[in-house]
């Protein structure tokens, strides 16, 4: 049947509609890269809570870690001394053996987020991100003049850090009855700085601490992503 009067026929109405629907998503996808290239995500407003980190999926997906016990660590007065600058942080444990997690002779993983004032979005968080690496620099620094052997990575999680793994087969830097291999990470994420620690059995090799951590810590900037709020 042909069209009424005034109505265009029906393939070209199909063929406007596509037009307006593909300017809608080139639009939107225009929207999306300029947001990217010009905007600064936006600063979280809490340092997040351990039982929204260390859930049991993160911990099933770390080998001796499955079934580990979480607990909030309120830390020693040196370490709430380090964090006054911060407007808030969390340290969590999870542990086979919480009474004594480091050993070596069990599974041990730490995480800790620090929020840095929601303001340095002004600068896209670089400051915030040098000072973060700057500190790191200093721990690796330290390893260096042991005898233990360190291994480094670069990784892009969150907007960037370092993994390291660290044997110490002299006791230099863990002591005695402490284990001798352990991993480790530092990333920023927008204004939340996140250290991972990372201590497994005797036959974890130095090699897989350093794979390990790096899944942790991708593991935590997506559980940040999703469970801490935004200002």
């Amino acid at each position: 049947m042909p069209p009424t009067p005034n109505q265009p026929p029906q393939r070209r109405n199909g063929i406007l509609i596509a037009g307006v629907a593909g300017g809608v998503a080139a639009l939107v996808v225009v929207g999306v890269t300029t947001w990217a290239v010009l905007g600064h995500a936006p600063p979280y407003s809490s340092a997040g809570e351990c039982d929204e980190l260390l859930t049991e999926d993160v911990l099933s997906s770390v080998a001796g870690a499955e079934g580990a016990e979480v607990e909030r660590l309120d830390g020693r007065p040196g370490d709430r001394a380090a964090h006054e600058e911060y407007e808030d942080w969390v340290a969590c444990r999870a542990s086979t053996d919480p009474d004594e997690p480091w050993t070596g002779r069990d599974t041990a993983v730490g995480v800790t987020t620090s929020l840095h004032a929601p303001d340095t979005e002004e600068d896209d968080y670089s400051e915030m991100r040098r000072d973060a690496e700057r500190s790191y620099e200093k721990v690796l620094d330290n390893f260096e003049e042991t005898r233990a052997e360190v291994d480094t990575r670069e990784i892009p999680t969150g907007d960037g850090g370092t993994a390291y793994s660290v044997e110490d087969t002299h006791r230099d830097v863990f002591g005695g009855g402490r284990g001798n291999k352990r991993g480790g990470a530092m990333f920023t994420t927008r204004n939340i700085r996140v250290v991972i620690e990372y201590s497994g059995t005797s036959d974890v090799s130095a090699e897989e601490h350093l794979e390990t951590v790096v899944d942790l810590a991708n593991a935590m900037n997506r559980r940040i992503s999703r469970t801490v709020e935004t200002e």
